[in-house]
């Protein structure tokens, strides 16, 4: 008699310790039961923290209600069927030991046959063939972005440095006017800027004379010798001077055969 109750007793144990195995505390309804996963709970390092969930679907009533029932019970990680479908946490093998092993604790209570654990047999083989399963990891919660870093000002460009011309010119141009760029042949002259509207004049160099522009690319323009020509009165007479041909001298007269000198 003896015997037999320990024998009884080591076959629980067994049970319990199965149906815990993934589990917290156990409710099936039995003190002793639930007492003894209480005490193997206890003595159980907490699991990893689950990373991937797995859904059935296509779960009939009967089949819904014993899961349902497993959930509520605390013996399943999952979603309470809505429809006719759930969601385990854990991948589709761990979704089963959870059903196989909460079978065990029903069997222990009920047996086998009919009821719950035959309902959640079902389900049970649905994850082992992956058959309407679908597995997903959890959507990652997005990451603290850090800070932007202030972009620093942008540094403030240097003041032109107005460039030196000979005293003579700046001596032709007019006051009000200073230098701005300057060039072999012809200089660009402007008002200071952030003094009104800006107004530029064109240089010639040879001859001191200038005309009005309209910035700085127009005045490189009329600073162009062929431009030049046209409102700078001295490089107009230099260029007559340099298109005008030397006179040909006529050719001295050869003395004519058998003539002498006399």
């Amino acid at each position: 008699m003896t015997t037999t109750n320990t024998t009884t007793q080591t076959d629980d144990t067994a049970v319990v310790e199965k149906a815990v195995a993934r589990r917290g505390a156990a409710k099936t309804g039995s003190p002793v039961t639930d007492r003894k996963a209480n005490e193997i709970k206890a003595s159980k390092k907490t699991a990893a923290p689950i990373t991937i969930t797995t859904t059935v679907s296509k779960i009939n009533p009967q089949q819904a209600e014993a899961v349902n029932r497993g959930i509520q019970a605390g013996h399943l990680e999952a979603t309470p069927v809505t429809g006719s479908a759930t969601t385990f946490q854990g991948t589709k093998e761990e979704a089963a030991s959870q059903i196989r092993t909460y079978q065990e604790l029903l069997a222990a209570e009920h047996g086998r046959k009919g009821g719950d654990y035959g309902a959640l047999h079902a389900v049970a083989r649905k994850l082992e063939n992956g058959k309407d399963v679908t597995s997903a990891l959890p959507e990652k919660a997005p990451a603290d972005k850090a800070p932007a870093a202030k972009k620093a000002p942008a540094a403030k460009k240097a003041p032109r440095v107005l460039k030196e011309v000979t005293p003579t010119i700046q001596a032709k141009v007019p006051a009000g006017f200073f230098p701005r760029y300057t060039h072999k042949s012809y200089d660009l002259f402007s008002t200071k800027p952030g003094e009104g509207k800006i107004k530029w004049l064109t240089v010639c160099n040879a001859h001191g004379s200038y005309t009005e522009a309209d910035g700085g690319r127009d005045g490189d323009v009329k600073g162009s010798k062929a431009v030049r020509e046209t409102w700078c009165k001295g490089c107009e007479a230099d260029a007559k001077k340099a298109t005008k041909a030397p006179a040909e001298k006529a050719p001295a007269a050869k003395p004519a055969k058998g003539a002498t000198k006399a």
